[in-house]
């Protein structure tokens, strides 16, 4: 449990603190042009661990997520029991905006895949402050035509290309950055469900993959080797 300290004049350190943070992701993303200062006052910092769910498709969502911090999972869970990776996210990305546009409950379950760092703010709050700002509601458009649009891409993709043009996509334009160029092996289940294939077909790539010299596996990950020779079998789809 945090302590709450009190400082000269009756004002929390905490508090202090949460604005400090807020405002430092508010300038980060640049959403001091969209979000006024009445909203700000409002929103608070959630901090979600690795394997915590942060919000359960079907249960109502209290607040608007903007997600600052760490990479989350996006799946829905068929009426069987199934489980479809919607997406896997990373800053920036706001959720719950549909649902609170529409006043509906959670379309699709969220989980951290590493600590996630969230501006939150609650559904009441906007619709009482945030709805008669044209800046604010210009946001929300922005995101919700974004994702309609990404939609539209992701059924196209798994239309139009193969499965090894997804998967080194994917290798490069998400996993592969300067600090890590690996995928951890736990995560091939998520990944097959996310470039629409199985796991036994995914399988296959990788050994094809392992066989050309492009990546390499090892007992926790699958360590990419030639990543020019993956670009140039993506076609930067997942970017």
């Amino acid at each position: 449990m945090i302590k709450c300290y009190q400082l000269r004049g009756g004002v929390d350190l905490e508090r202090v603190m949460n604005r400090e943070q807020v405002d430092y992701y508010i300038q980060k993303y640049g959403l001091d042009q969209h979000i006024n200062e009445e909203l700000r006052s409002f929103m608070t910092i959630q901090t979600y661990q690795s394997g915590e769910l942060i919000c359960t498709q079907g249960e109502e969502i209290e607040h608007v997520l903007f997600q600052v911090e760490g990479r989350m999972k996006i799946f829905t869970t068929s009426s069987e029991g199934k489980n479809l990776i919607v997406a896997i996210k990373e800053p920036f990305e706001i959720l719950g905006d549909v649902e609170c546009i529409q006043d509906v409950s959670c379309m699709n379950t969220i989980e951290a895949i590493s600590t996630v760092k969230m501006l939150a703010i609650s559904k009441k709050v906007i619709h009482q402050n945030g709805f008669q700002d044209a800046r604010f509601l210009q946001l929300l458009l922005n995101v919700v035509s974004e994702k309609f649009w990404l939609k539209s891409e992701a059924l196209s993709i798994n239309l139009l290309y193969p499965v090894e043009v997804r998967f080194a996509s994917y290798l490069t334009s998400i996993v592969c950055d300067e600090q890590n160029c690996a995928l951890n092996r736990s995560e091939l289940k998520d990944t097959a469900d996310l470039i629409g294939t199985s796991s036994r077909h995914l399988n296959r790539i990788i050994k094809a993959f392992i066989e050309d010299g492009m990546i390499e596996r090892t007992e926790t990950d699958i360590i990419i080797k030639n990543r020019e020779k993956l670009i140039a079998i993506a076609k930067d789809i997942y970017n």
